[in-house]
């Protein structure tokens, strides 16, 4: 049976890894679609050991864990593998701030990498979405290999005046916390046509 839009509850239970700050309990990976038509074949998405995601040639979609939620002031970090499908390079990363994610008025902020070096930084509200920052090139994100693989680590630090992005431990871009909806649940997103792994996603407190 395909994945369609909507959610789709991952038959394995996963343990998310953070800190003992922003406590969690064990949960699946849900996964939104954006297109009604759209749809994931048998076989192409599946749960990872360290309790991430892999996705092979999906279409557009947004991976949450149930009831992860960060508010206040927080890092949130993921490890990720993108595979060139033989198309152009597309986009995968983060998503926070999400609410009511599983309606028809969602809303969140995302902050993706392409694997021809470049990252960008969007808002989505209900079909709606803006941009904060364009694709921007940035020496700190790894381009696509010989064998079409990029891998990066994407971080965003949020305190009450500023959130950072981060790729690879390098700062790419800043701005107002006040401006941007920080507060709310995470995951992650892609882009269609890639063969993505989202690995070592993790959410800790800032003091």
């Amino acid at each position: 049976m395909q994945t369609t839009h909507g959610w789709l509850a991952l038959s394995l239970l996963l343990l998310a890894g953070c800190s003992e700050a922003v406590a969690e309990p064990a949960r699946s990976w849900f996964v939104r679609l954006d297109e009604a038509t759209a749809a994931i074949a048998p076989g192409r998405i599946k749960t990872l050991p360290d309790g991430g995601v892999e996705v092979q040639d999906g279409p557009n979609a947004t991976l949450w864990r149930q009831d992860a939620v960060a508010t206040g002031a927080y890092r949130l970090s993921v490890r990720i593998t993108q595979r060139n499908a033989g198309f152009h390079a597309h986009g995968a990363g983060l998503v926070f701030g999400g609410r009511d994610v599983e309606g028809e008025n969602q809303t969140y902020t995302y902050f993706l990498v392409n694997s021809d070096g470049t990252f960008l930084i969007k808002a989505r509200a209900a079909e709606a979405t803006s941009i904060l920052a364009p694709w921007t090139a940035h020496a700190a994100i790894q381009r696509e290999d010989g064998e079409l693989t990029a891998r990066n680590e994407l971080a965003i630090e949020v305190d009450a005046s500023t959130t950072k992005f981060f790729v690879n431990g390098r700062e790419v871009h800043s701005a107002r916390t006040a401006e941007l909806q920080t507060d709310g649940r995470y995951g992650c997103r892609l882009v269609h046509d890639q063969y993505v792994k989202f690995e070592n996603l993790v959410v800790t407190a800032k003091r």
